[in-house]
């Protein structure tokens, strides 16, 4: 059970928040099958903490094992899959990977795209991560194309261009 965890996170206690899910993701491999919901959930829980607490190299080799973990038990093209290639994006962007994190964040935007379909506010998530990336690296003109994307589904789905007021006008 990870609910301790989440009460010691949403609390801001993350080194405690860390050890819960250490224990509970300790726990799930003795007992449950590999691949199994709750620890691949644990697992995820794991790599936000200590992403917060800065510890990116922990949280690189998590992410890329609970990724392998996913596309083994459920496929490699689906939401979750997606989902993890946008969290492996991120934790590669911290640690100045942005070669590999724009790999990462356009996995994640294509299985969105094909799976969701254009219209999806994970769609939009995944362009703006590009679009970051692409400003890290010195291509304002991409980014403002992915940024643009990303507004124009945010238009679609929720009516806002929420977050992107730097590009109107």
């Amino acid at each position: 059970d990870t609910s301790v965890g989440y009460l010691q996170a949403f609390q801001g206690n993350t080194t405690a928040a860390k050890n819960e899910f250490e224990e509970a993701l300790g726990i799930l491999r003795q007992v449950a099958p590999p691949g199994h919901p709750s620890a691949l959930s644990a697992m995820n829980n794991l790599w936000g903490v200590l992403l917060q607490l800065g510890r990116y190299r922990e949280s690189e080799s998590l992410e890329r094992s609970l990724l392998d973990e996913k596309r083994r038990v459920i496929g490699s093209e689906s939401v979750p899959v997606a989902i993890t290639w946008g969290n492996l994006g991120t934790v590669l962007a911290h640690v100045g990977k942005h070669d590999e994190a724009e790999i990462a964040f356009g996995n994640a935007h294509t299985l969105f795209v094909k799976l969701l379909g254009r219209e999806h506010i994970h769609v939009a998530n995944a362009a703006r991560n590009l679009a970051r990336i692409r400003l890290l690296r010195g291509d304002n003109a991409r980014a403002a194309q992915w940024f643009r994307e990303a507004i124009e589904v945010h238009r679609k789905v929720d009516g806002t261009g929420a977050n992107y007021w730097f590009l109107r006008g």
